[in-house]
C-alpha cells in the first residue's frame, strides 16, 4: 500500500516509479527513522535449557525492544512498522520448544517467517543445517543482521545463517531461486494479526515447504474470526493442523486470550 494525502499526491504523481521506490527505501532506512534509536534497544543474553534430563544449555545474545508504544504499534498501518523489533512471548515459547525437541531440527533446512529479533531461528541454528530468517521491514532486517553478528562466532552454532526480505503478498520467487531445495521446517511465532494475512501466509508456506515438511507456529488467539481464517486458509492450501493449547497462564500478549502451538502438515 502507499500512503497518500491529497496535496502530497499532487506533488508526487509526476515522479518516476524509481524515484518513488527510492523514497520508500529511504523512509525504511533504519538509521534515519525517528522511531529507530539504539538507546531504546535492550541487549540480553538468553540461556535456554532443554528437558530436565538434558543438562546442555544454549546461549543467544539479542538486541530487541522491551516495550512498544501505541505510536510504534500503529506503525504497522503507516509503513513505519517496528513491531518486529520487540521480543514477543510467543518467540520465547517457540525457542523453548525447539530446544526441548532439538533432535527433530537436526540437519534440517529451516526458514522463519516474520522473524523479528530472530530468537526462534537463532535457537534452531544450534541444530539445523541452514536457517533463513525473513521479515518484510528493513528496520527489522537491520536488527536481524545485528543479532546474527552477535552470535555468528558462537562455536556451538552449526547452521549457515541467512537473513532475507520476504513480503508474503509479493510472493517468494527470490527465496526459491536462492534456495531451490525448499525447507523442511518453517517457523512462525505470532505472525498473524488480521484475517487478510492468513491466505498470503499459507500461499508462501505451500510454495516454500517440502512435501513432507512442517509449519510450526505459536499463535496467540485474537478472536474467532482470525482463528477461522487460519483454519480456512490452511485447508484451502491442503494443510491439516494439530493444535495444542499451551498452559493457561501463558499469554502471547495483552490482546490474546489463549495461545496455541500449531503444527501444519500437508494432507
Amino acid at each position: 500500500y502507499q500512503r497518500r494525502v491529497r496535496g502530497k499526491f499532487c506533488i508526487e504523481k509526476n515522479k518516476s516509479t524509481q524515484e518513488r521506490m527510492d523514497k520508500k527505501n529511504n523512509e525504511e532506512d533504519p538509521t534515519t527513522s525517528p522511531l529507530y534509536d539504539d538507546n531504546s534497544f535492550k541487549t540480553t543474553e538468553f540461556t535456554l535449557k532443554g528437558k530436565e534430563d538434558d543438562s546442555k544449555v544454549y546461549q543467544i545474545k539479542l538486541d530487541y525492544l522491551e516495550n512498544l508504544s501505541l505510536f510504534d504499534a500503529l506503525g504497522i498501518f503507516t509503513g513505519a512498522d517496528v513491531t518486529g523489533t520487540m521480543l514477543w512471548p510467543a518467540s520465547r515459547e517457540l525457542a523453548q520448544y525447539i530446544v526441548e525437541n532439538n533432535e527433530f531440527f537436526k540437519n534440517k533446512n529451516i526458514l522463519e517467517v516474520g522473524a523479528g529479533s530472530g530468537l526462534p531461528g537463532l535457537t534452531a541454528s544450534f541444530f539445523c543445517e541452514n536457517i533463513v530468517l525473513t521479515d518484510t521491514s528493513l528496520r527489522v532486517l537491520d536488527l536481524l543482521a545485528r543479532n546474527i553478528d552477535y552470535n555468528k562466532f558462537n562455536p556451538e552454532i552449526k547452521a549457515k545463517i541467512y537473513h532475507r526480505q520476504l513480503t508474503w503478498q509479493n510472493g517468494c520467487d527470490d527465496i526459491l531461486s536462492e534456495f531451490p531445495n525448499k525447507f523442511d521446517i518453517i517457523l512462525a511465532s505470532d505472525v498473524l494479526y488480521s484475517c487478510i494475512s492468513a491466505l498470503p501466509l499459507f500461499e508462501i508456506v505451500d510454495k516454500l515447504l517440502t512435501l513432507n515438511g512442517q509449519l510450526i507456529m505459536v499463535y496467540g488467539s485474537r478472536g474467532l474470526a482470525i482463528d477461522h481464517a487460519i483454519e480456512t486458509a490452511s485447508k484451502q492450501k491442503g494443510f491439516k493442523m494439530n493444535k495444542v493449547l499451551l498452559q493457561e497462564d501463558f499469554k502471547a500478549d495483552d490482546w490474546s486470550d489463549v495461545t496455541f502451538r500449531i503444527i501444519f502438515e500437508r494432507e
